[in-house]
């Protein structure tokens, strides 16, 4: 199970909010809130920051298989060959998704910096990094 998915995405100033927020509901439930606050960038530029987080592990872990579901064959196999670097020693799964093809409504694991960003802490105990990897890795077999 996962015990939290959350998911957050940078508005450059270049950017469209409304596409962006679209980009990022676009992967979660309807019914998930987003947070949007104003963030200063690593060089002084204003950014804004949309965060939406599940706190319900049910809720939680059904989001995360359905964007897992929705990824290609390809895409899981290689979240499946990469997933002890993907995993921390605080049992979150860290994944990035191509915001550009969220908008289009499609789910992609992203090549770059602008993405939408994805954590899920997994359930497990004891809260070891090899058994959150097991946790996930059945995830992802079961999609």
């Amino acid at each position: 199970m996962i015990h939290r998915l959350q998911l957050r995405a940078i508005i450059h100033s270049t950017e469209n909010p409304e596409k962006v927020t679209k980009a990022l509901r676009a992967v979660l439930p309807p019914d998930v809130e987003v947070a949007e606050e104003g963030v200063e960038g690593y060089h002084g530029n204003v950014m804004r920051l949309l965060t939406a987080a599940i706190d319900n592990k049910r809720a939680a872990t059904g989001a995360l298989k359905a964007v897992l579901c929705r990824l290609g064959i390809q895409e899981r196999g290689r979240i499946l060959d990469e997933l002890p670097e993907r995993v921390d020693e605080e049992c979150t799964l860290h994944l990035r998704l191509d915001k550009q093809h969220a908008y289009a409504g499609e789910v992609r694991l992203a090549q770059g910096e602008d993405c939408i960003y994805l954590r899920a802490k997994a359930e497990c105990y004891p809260a070891r990094r090899d058994a959150a990897v097991g946790a996930i890795r059945g995830l992802l077999g079961g999609t």
